[in-house]
């Protein structure tokens, strides 16, 4: 996947331990696992972050042509993911031993698949489609139509992270789009909770200009919108062991028109003193 070969999906179902548990025992529900038919309504489990489900929802659109889809979610993103035109229901989670874990349900249709498994189903081959899929809210568009043409940036995420001072030099009057910026950062951060009102944050991020970003959730985010996105990779996070096959090299992804990756900070400024 790193090099852009996706023929091989074998042994996805090992990202997660409980994706793993569902598919060693794909019988455990009174419905079978899709398998890419059409027909019938599809039950989609909702996995890991927001990131990430936002990353597997470029398939919905694909997906809604072959069934009908109700999808579980986080809650924060289901008006988000009900423009797209699919039904909803908020995930539960709870918390054992310090971790929060989703509550496991029953599938209601014909059908189930974990979120993250569209993609196995769906992209084999580039090119895939890329065309922008989540569309903003006009009011929230309009509320933050005084960030108009500014640039937004976010150098922390749980897949590394940057020094805001170095991350930010040499963009002009940058936005933080961080939520949870350093005590000393002294970038302009818009007056909103860009943790959970991600409505908001979506109505902000149309009104960039382009968003410099690690990989977050503000980069998926922000290319699914089709907005200009500079992704920085970064390898000192907490799951930085895990190869960031999303974003391939650097350079161009399949899975997004938008985005440019750069494998550093350093060849991003290296490329800007360049041009």
């Amino acid at each position: 996947m790193m090099l852009g070969d996706y023929s091989d999906w074998g042994g996805w179902e090992y990202r997660d331990p409980w994706v793993a548990g569902l598919w060693h025992n794909p019988k455990r529900f009174g419905v079978p696992a899709w398998d890419g038919v059409s027909g019938g309504e599809l039950y989609v489990f909702g996995e890991q972050g927001l990131g990430d489900e936002i990353f597997f929802a470029s398939c919905l659109p694909e997906v809604m042509g072959r069934c009908r889809v109700r999808l579980e979610t986080d809650a924060r993103l289901i008006p988000v993911f009900e423009r797209l035109g699919v039904e909803c229901v908020a995930g539960e989670f709870v918390v054992r031993d310090g971790k929060r874990g989703r509550v496991q349900r029953e599938p209601v249709g014909d059908w189930w698949i974990p979120f993250g498994d569209l993609p196995r189903i769906l992209r084999h081959r580039t090119p895939f489609p890329d065309a922008p899929y989540l569309t903003g809210d006009p009011r929230e568009k309009e509320r933050f139509s005084g960030y108009r043409g500014r640039v937004g940036v976010s150098w922390r995420g749980a897949q590394g992270e940057y020094g805001w001072r170095e991350f930010s030099a040499g963009i002009k009057d940058p936005l933080c789009l961080q939520y949870d910026p350093d005590w000393d950062c002294d970038l302009e951060r818009p007056a909103l909770d860009l943790k959970n009102d991600i409505e908001g944050l979506i109505g902000l991020l149309c009104n960039l200009e382009r968003v410099v970003t690690v990989s977050t959730t503000v980069a998926h985010l922000s290319c699914a919108l089709g907005i200009p996105t500079e992704v920085i990779l970064a390898a000192n996070g907490r799951n930085s062991n895990r190869l960031p096959w999303k974003w391939g090299r650097g350079g161009k992804t399949p899975w997004y028109r938008t985005a440019t990756v750069y494998p550093s900070l350093s060849n991003r400024l290296s490329a800007c003193s360049t041009r």
